[in-house]
């Protein structure tokens, strides 16, 4: 393993091999004595610095050490200074790397007027930046625009705040030569434009655009002040929400066997009664999970580098992406197949039929559904209290009958069809009795796809029965003359008529709440559809 040297360059620490530290030292050695009795030297050898910053930070992506082929590598970008050499130019004591450089979009602050936007375009495409300004200010006056454009630009384009930026916004190349040259020249132009330009600045023109030109900054650097600590108070949060909605997330994980589904009690009987197979359930459920908890979890991690002021890594975000798409494909496909065993439903009737004694009073009974489970894994069976009772007028008919509906869903409706023919029901008839259970059980290793039994009583005229208050948790509809509620009748004597049934012990006040139910109803209705003053309704 190579020997590593820690050193520092323009306040910035790296991590060099042996064999790379000596070349760099002397580099930086040779540029120092350089440019060391140079006007300006040590802001040459500070911006020389930093673009080697920048170049060794640009080389590390992905690893720690600088090696040898990295300094050579910014020798190639930077130029060689000749150290054995003695010239006293520093400008001849180099090999300048004429490679082409692109461009890139920067506000100019050395001749900037406002922001340094009109200027920036200029010197990017090397025209007068006059041109740029007056077309600005056209656009404002015949149009209103060039003042937000401006502001924009201002906001999405950077200064040019080191040298290396302001020979890339002219397109030249940020090495040892064109650094020197440039801070130069600025040194030169800044002593020339003061002594050309010192009484220029009283005049009333320079001091109106200066103001504004303060007066827009301050703005600016405000806004951009006032967007970040909204922005922090958004990472907050988020981070917070995200916390919060993970910890739920968790909590129902954790819970997942204690929680109902419907008529299934836990997660446990879902992948055993509604999917394939487990593995199937449990794929579905891993998709799921996965396709929550990974925007939770990413949105979480960018919120908290973002109050960190650290920036994420490109796989980080590449990889959270590959996930979510797997999950969300996993998720549609095993969705989109199960939902496909809902798609159809099927119904299959049997009818019983039973002699009439209008003499007899028939009770009609259930049992209690808090007595019962709901479900019945002895023998891999499913448990349901899905059942529902309708007591209707057989009119002219002397038999009572019985018409038990199965029903529930499947790819096709043959298919449902003949699932429903396995659901296990029946009930139990016998003089004065007619007990109508309050559940079903599917057969063995048969699938819940919404499975459904109703249960329709046709009474023949003058057949009396009495309705247990236990019905009360399965009855649905019943046929009667409407002179008492469905709700109070459980209990009473009820005689089938024509009209229905028809209460026959009731006490008087049951009519009388029936009619005053009957009464409010109307007087509802009536004001709902009578139009206002107004005409409208």
């Amino acid at each position: 393993m190579k020997t590593t040297i820690n050193i520092s360059i323009g306040g910035f620490a790296f991590t060099v091999e042996e064999d790379a530290y000596g070349i760099l030292k002397d580099y930086l050695d040779a540029v120092e004595k350089g440019f060391e009795k140079e006007n300006g030297g040590d802001e040459i050898r500070k911006d020389i610095e930093y673009r080697i910053v920048e170049i060794f930070r640009e080389r590390l992506q992905g690893k720690e050490v600088l090696d040898l082929g990295d300094v050579h590598y910014m020798i190639s970008i930077m130029g060689e200074p000749s150290i054995y050499g003695g010239g006293t130019d520093p400008r001849e004591q180099y090999t300048e790397n004429s490679a082409h450089v692109d461009k890139r979009f920067y506000r100019d602050p050395d001749s900037k007027v406002l922001g340094g936007v009109c200027s920036g375009i200029a010197a990017y495409f090397n025209i007068d930046p006059v041109w740029i300004r007056v077309a600005f200010l056209v656009a404002f006056i015949g149009y209103g625009t060039g003042f937000w454009v401006y502001v924009i630009l201002w906001i999405a384009i950077p200064e040019a705040r080191t040298t290396a930026q302001k020979l890339a916004m002219r397109g030249k190349a940020p090495n040892l030569n064109n650094i020197s040259n440039a801070i130069k020249s600025e040194l030169n132009d800044s002593k020339n434009n003061w002594s050309k330009n010192k009484g220029e600045f009283a005049t009333a023109g320079r001091n109106f655009i200066g103001i504004l030109g303060d007066i827009l900054r301050k703005l600016v650097d405000f806004t951009l002040k006032v967007t970040k600590v909204l922005l922090k108070i958004i990472a907050v949060f988020a981070t917070l929400t995200c916390i919060g909605f993970l910890a739920m997330l968790t909590m129902v994980l954790l819970s997942k066997q204690d929680m109902n589904f419907g008529p299934l009690e836990n997660w446990q009987q879902v992948e055993t009664y509604v999917f394939q197979s487990e593995s199937y359930a449990e794929w579905f459920y891993v998709s799921l999970v996965l396709l929550f908890a990974i925007p939770l979890i990413y949105l979480l991690y960018r919120s908290v580098l973002y109050l960190a002021n650290k920036r994420s890594h490109k796989v980080v975000s590449l990889v959270s992406l590959v996930f979510w798409l797997f999950s969300l494909t996993g998720v549609s496909y095993f969705g989109m197949d199960l939902l496909m065993e809902f798609k159809q439903q099927g119904q299959v009737s049997q009818g019983y039929s039973y002699p009439s004694d209008p003499k007899q009073t028939l009770h009609i009974v259930t049992n209690d559904r808090d007595s019962i489970y709901d479900h019945v894994q002895s023998d891999s069976s499913l448990l349901i209290k899905d059942v529902r009772l309708d007591i209707i007028s057989a009119h002219q008919d002397s038999l009572i009958r019985i018409k038990v509906i199965r029903s529930q869903h499947a790819r096709t409706r043959v298919q449902a069809q003949e699932e429903a023919k396995r659901i296990s029901y029946s009930h139990h008839f016998q003089p004065g009795l007619l007990f109508i259970p309050s559940y079903f059980t599917l057969a063995p290793r048969q699938k819940y796809r919404e499975q459904e039994v109703e249960v329709e009583v046709h009474l023949p005229d003058g057949q009396a029965i009495i309705l247990d208050k236990s019905l009360s948790q399965i009855l649905s509809d019943v046929e009667s003359d409407g002179l008492v509620l469905q709700e109070d009748l459980y209990g009473y004597v009820l005689r089938m008529t024509p009209k229905g049934l028809s209460c026959e012990n009731c006490p008087a006040e049951l009519f009388e709440k029936a009619k005053e139910r009957s009464e409010s109803e109307k007087a509802q209705l009536t004001t709902d559809t009578v139009p206002d003053s107004t005409g409208s309704e």
